[in-house]
């Protein structure tokens, strides 16, 4: 288990705990609270009532003798939800009238005796008091005559404490949401990457036979003692190779002179051999054959030495290639665009809950179109023009990088959050939000190709799951607080707190990015992007494959299953609005947990294909079972599901389209824009197929069909893919 895991667990044990306890107090008090205002409420309906038999009683008629008094009850009871029924009994404790929400009954003097009256005949204390007791009086005799008794339900109490216990535990994933976040940076910014450098540096220092530079960690004292520790080693080290290093540095001169001596003397011998000199017609017969041997020992020393010299010359590595300081430096750091996502989307999530209700309280009537239209436009034109943005913003980071167009995307949304905030009427809050539509979809494009510049072949899908996961964890959390801050500031001033965060993602990208060491662009110069790029990509069989039968199927079950017929269903069989927030927050929830752990175990480039294919069918599958189980448990378990199959596919997917031809030739940026605009396709179809689906075949067969049809793209994508590969390879094979 890794330092960062180990870290987090820690710390969301310790969020978990403390949140626990808190809640239990919390929960305690409300508890008290709320029984004592029902008790309250109860108590004067008891009085008001116990005003009236009093006053009848007055009149000198018996207790046992009033007309439909338990129909009078049920009226009470009708009016207070929270008690579970009343009665009215006389001074020995037999009931006389009763009444609760199903009955009304009126028993005859010493038939039944009163529960409430028993039990506290017999001293009974019960933890939770839910009985109030109210004694009668005839007022002219002066006589007790019998009791009102009350019972509290603890069914709303329940409810209650469930609703309280289902936020505490919304507010808990979102503490630890958000704990992770700021971890995964401290983490990240504090202790794996000094790790990683300090690494790296020890590398280029051992084989340079360098110093490690004498900088100082001020969270990571061990660091600092392992760096000096490692300078000691090497300056020892140094003293003790010290005369190593000097034979090194002389051997290649020497080397070369002795060589040339060997090679003169060589060639001088040579020289007298062939000569017609009277000293060489007097040798021997068998001393040139000496003369050659001592000629080859020569040439053999002369190779000795050169082995020798080659010997004592070790390697110099300095600090490395381009290429290899590029691999090493996209490693370590996609993870620190990871916080960027999470405080961007955080704020763009912020209005989520409540635009509808905004739109609606600017409403005013436009262009003549009706009252629907209208309300439907701003979100309509912010998805127009956020699709549209991104085939541009992919120009814009193919021809600058990825980083003036993630300031410019920033500063653009942040600007659209403020004037939203200031919008007076329905038209200014349509051209305000479009404007945040442009910057949303620049900041998405651009810190996509950001991921893809830092990342390798082999590690892209584990860069796209963790930029996923940031996005999703953002959504969750902004949704959240943006919802609770509405009702206790209003919708416009939580416009002005998302830009706030907006500003802070801006301060993070200028304080951790604009700096040398982590200025990774890859800019290329392309063609200037052209529309003529919307169609060109359809040519292209894998993108068509890829994109037909996998990221539009997903995002039609991601807007019409999730987000519009998940709320319709469990509103059809009367759940509450907060309870289908709490599911579809499910989905987002397994995506962030499952998606980095499936991609980190599944990052090979051969599994990416069937990543994506087990998400289409996991989906289509769980759907298809719900044909067999209807109800709210069974949706429950196809919304994570959908969670599980898109942490197979979604990241995959991206993945494996940076790795196309087509988008390599036109550019990763545009190419990635032109896939995201095509991609919203199913944003746009899905609510629109669920809502004829549903209405020509019911809720539970429409769902049922569409996992049908994501089985059966699933299907297909593999047997394209595959064909698709096949005919890659003949064509290869062809041109060999």
């Amino acid at each position: 288990m890794n330092l960062r895991i180990k870290v987090a667990l820690i710390s969301i044990c310790v969020i978990i705990v403390c949140q626990i306890f808190y809640s239990q107090k919390n929960m305690a008090s409300f508890q008290k609270s709320y029984l004592e205002s029902m008790q309250i409420k109860s108590m004067k309906l008891g009085h008001f009532l116990k005003n009236d038999i009093e006053a009848v009683l007055g009149l000198n008629i018996p207790l046992t003798k009033l007309i439909k008094l338990e129909k009078t009850l049920k009226k009470v009871l009708d009016a207070a939800t929270e008690m579970e029924y009343i009665e009215i009994t006389d001074d020995q404790g037999f009931v006389l009238y009763y009444a609760d929400h199903m009955t009304m009954i009126k028993n005859n003097p010493g038939e039944k005796p009163s529960d409430i009256f028993q039990k506290k005949k017999d001293g009974y204390i019960p933890e939770i008091q839910t009985d109030i007791s109210l004694p009668l009086y005839d007022v002219k005799k002066r006589t007790k005559v019998g009791y009102i008794n009350l019972r509290l339900s603890l069914d709303p109490i329940r409810t209650k404490l469930r609703e309280v216990l289902f936020d505490i535990t919304t507010v808990i994933i979102v503490s630890i949401l958000m704990t992770f976040e700021f971890l995964s940076l401290f983490v990240t910014f504090s202790i794996t990457s000094p790790i990683e450098t300090v690494e790296k540096q020890m590398k280029r220092a051992t084989n340079s036979f360098s110093l490690l530079p004498g900088r100082t960690y001020l969270l990571m004292n061990e660091l600092n003692q392992l760096i000096s520790r490692f300078n000691d080693f090497m300056i020892r080290y140094l003293k003790q190779i010290s005369t190593f290093q000097l034979m090194q540095k002389w051997s290649p001169r020497m080397n070369q002179d002795f060589s040339k001596a060997i090679t003169d003397q060589c060639d001088h011998i040579d020289r007298i051999l062939a000569s017609d000199h009277s000293c060489t017609r007097k040798m021997p017969s068998n001393f040139k054959g000496s003369i050659e041997q001592l000629k080859q020992n020569l040439a053999g020393m002369n190779n000795q030495m050169s082995n020798f010299t080659k010997t004592l010359s070790l390697p110099h590595a300095g600090p490395g290639d381009a290429s290899e300081m590029s691999s090493a430096r996209q490693v370590s750091l996609y993870p620190y665009v990871r916080p960027l996502i999470f405080y961007f989307i955080m704020a763009q999530s912020f209005s989520i809950s409540f635009l509808p209700m905004l739109v609606d309280s600017l409403y005013e009537p436009l262009f003549g179109l009706s009252r629907e239209l209208v309300l439907g436009l701003p979100i309509s034109i912010f998805m127009f023009f956020f699709a549209m943005s991104m085939p541009l913003a992919g120009s814009f980071c193919d021809s600058k990088g990825w980083f003036k167009p993630l300031i410019t995307g920033i500063i653009l949304n942040t600007a659209g959050l403020i004037l939203t905030a200031l919008s007076r009427d329905i038209l200014q809050l349509i051209i305000f939000r479009s404007v945040s539509g442009i910057g949303f979809g620049i900041v998405l494009v651009a810190s996509q190709q950001f991921v893809y510049e830092n990342t390798t072949t082999h590690n892209r899908t584990v860069g796209m799951a963790a930029f996923v996961a940031a996005y999703f964890s953002g959504d969750i959390c902004g949704t959240v607080i943006g919802g609770m801050l509405a009702n206790r500031i209003g919708y416009a001033n939580v416009f002005f707190v998302s830009a706030v965060f907006s500003i802070f993602a801006l301060i993070y990208l200028l304080a951790i990015f604009n700096k040398d060491t982590m200025m990774v662009t890859n800019c290329q110069k392309k063609e200037p992007f052209s529309f003529e790029y919307f169609f060109a990509v359809l040519k292209d069989k894998e993108f068509v494959t890829l994109t037909f039968f996998q990221a539009i199927p997903a995002k039609i079950i991601l807007i019409g299953v999730l987000f519009y017929y998940v709320p319709l269903y469990l509103r059809s069989i009367d759940v509450a609005q907060g309870t289908i927030g709490r599911v579809i927050m499910g989905y987002g929830m397994v995506l962030i947990l499952m998606g980095p752990v499936i991609s980190k175990y599944r990052k090979k480039i051969q599994y990416r294909k069937y990543n994506i294919f087990i998400g289409g069918m996991l989906t289509g599958l769980s759907m298809i079972f719900f044909y067999f189980y209807t109800g709210f448990t069974p949706l429950v378990i196809i919304v994570l599901m959908i969670g599980l199959s898109h942490a197979f596919s979604v990241s995959s997917q991206t993945s494996l389209v940076t790795e196309l031809a087509i988008i390599k030739k036109m550019g990763v940026g545009s190419g990635m824009g032109l896939f995201r605009f095509w991609e919203r396709v199913g944003n746009i179809m899905g609510p629109l197929l669920m809502g004829v689906l549903i209405m020509n075949t019911g809720y539970e067969l429409s769902l049922v069909i569409m996992g049908i049809i994501s089985a059966i793209c699933s299907l297909v994508y593999l047997l394209l893919h595959h064909k698709n590969i096949q005919s890659q390879n003949n064509s290869e094979t062809i041109k060999n």
